[in-house]
């Protein structure tokens, strides 16, 4: 069970006067707040602790849980009845199980017209839909104009104008509401990508446009059902986003309240990111449930263990507080994007710790190489994303193939990818000056010219 703890009761909770702490999820047919207290005295001191819970079912479930959190936390002191000034309430929301609903119902979205930049179009009709049928299932028709890049940025062919405006032609006779713009070799040369998603939003000013240059990352399917998914959901998160700031509006009171939304990896990122790129709010659920075990069980360094679906458990690593990550996986067949996710997978029998161990954390025989604790969550996986919703950081990924040829000009790329990642951070609501790296790796890219490589850098900051 998930400790809580009541104002009432004398607990350090009720001297907490820092701004409020609210995480909500949203999933299909329901959804759930919690006002959590933050831990505190560092290393080896108390977990998070939940303070209020409520659940909620039906189309309005979202403003039920918020309404009834943000009188909860407004009422604790720091509130307008504690008789002090207190600080905004924060409010970080998960949509991941709700947005991955939607991609799984098509009917539910926009359908998202696609342009492809390639060299040349597919001649064989499988090669000219996404190997996913998730993803092709979103997609309402698809363009193809001459062009586009190798990985490092050098041109394959010159963007075909003539084609260009045939096809834009085209667009705007069929006047999707959405369209998905992926140019071969963009996340090393954007140009021809961003001419061709200009010409179509001259074209379709109502339009939502989603570019594949803006998201990084390496593979073409990849960066393709990354796109389209920003697209198709773009409608969906504008209109959740409007729902929760009206209720915060409404039910805030004098304090006022910052919302922000779930990424995929465990992090945060502000509204107005959110509704720029939809697709970093996919991948919510279970990765926001991993940082709220250990959270709850006060460890910044663990394994966490959370009951899987089918019976057994997933297991999952937080190192420094913050989840290990890799490219998120959607759909059956999967279908990968480029952005990342907390990783999770079916844990092994050797690695179920939770026989005869503490429900909340356990050192030993069951740790990670003797190094670090399991943490074993049990049951109320909503609360704890609810816990790992409230305590994300604002968070930022970078996915770049660069050039080097020394190790001087390695640092050089390291150095400008860091800085870029520290300017998404930022605009994903890190307080200025807060940002730090959390991750920088370098690894050759397999099959390409020496001196190829692949640079993934993560840096995490303080909400403002």
């Amino acid at each position: 069970m998930v400790p809580t703890a009541s104002p009432s009761e004398g607990s350090e909770c009720s001297q907490h006067t820092g701004p409020s702490l609210v995480g909500a999820q949203l999933r299909p047919g329901g959804a759930t707040a919690a006002v959590v207290r933050a831990p505190g005295g560092g290393a080896g001191g108390p977990g998070a602790q939940v303070v209020h819970v409520e659940r909620a079912a039906g189309p309005d479930a979202l403003e039920r849980v918020l309404v009834a959190a943000l009188g909860a936390a407004l009422a604790a002191p720091g509130g307008p009845s504690g008789g002090a000034s207190g600080g905004p309430v924060s409010v970080v929301l998960d949509l991941g199980p709700h947005l991955e609903h939607l991609l799984h119902h098509p009917e539910l979205l926009d359908p998202v017209g696609v342009v492809r930049v390639a060299p040349r179009a597919g001649t064989d009709p499988a090669l000219a839909r996404h190997p996913s049928p998730l993803v092709e299932a979103l997609v309402r028709c698809r363009w193809v104009v001459p062009g586009g890049h190798d990985l490092l940025g050098r041109e394959l062919r010159l963007l075909d104008r003539s084609a260009l405006t045939a096809v834009v032609g085209e667009l705007s006779a069929a006047a999707p509401r959405c369209v998905a713009v992926v140019a071969a070799g963009s996340a090393g040369q954007p140009v021809h990508e961003r001419t061709v998603a200009d010409a179509v939003q001259a074209a379709l000013p109502g339009a939502r446009i989603s570019a594949a240059h803006d998201f990084g990352g390496h593979g073409s399917a990849a960066r393709e059902a990354t796109v389209v998914a920003d697209a198709a959901l773009g409608a969906a998160v504008d209109a959740l986003v409007d729902r929760v700031e009206a209720v915060l509006r409404r039910r805030a009171g004098r304090r006022g309240a910052e919302l922000r939304l779930c990424r995929g990896d465990g992090g945060s990122l502000s509204a107005e990111r959110a509704r720029s790129a939809p697709v970093l709010v996919l991948g919510g659920g279970l990765g926001p449930a991993v940082l709220g075990a250990a959270q709850v069980a006060g460890a910044d360094g663990c394994r966490v263990l959370l009951p899987a679906p089918d019976g057994g458990h997933l297991v999952a690593g937080v190192r420094n507080g913050l989840a290990l990550v890799r490219p998120l996986v959607v759909g059956e067949p999967a279908a990968e994007l480029v952005v990342p996710s907390v990783a999770l997978d079916p844990a092994l029998p050797a690695d179920r710790a939770d026989r005869g161990a503490s429900p909340h954390s356990a050192e030993g025989d069951g740790a990670l190489g003797g190094r670090v604790p399991d943490v074993v969550a049990d049951g109320e996986l909503d609360v704890l994303a609810c816990v790992g919703a409230a305590l994300a950081r604002p968070l930022s990924w970078l996915d770049e193939i660069a050039a080097i040829g020394s190790a001087d000009d390695l640092a050089a790329v390291q150095r400008a990818a860091v800085q870029r990642a520290t300017a998404l951070a930022t605009a994903n609501g890190a307080e200025p000056g807060s940002a730090d790296v959390v991750e920088v790796s370098t690894v050759a890219v397999p099959y390409s010219r020496s001196g190829t490589v692949r640079v993934r850098v993560r840096v995490g900051g303080v909400g403002r």
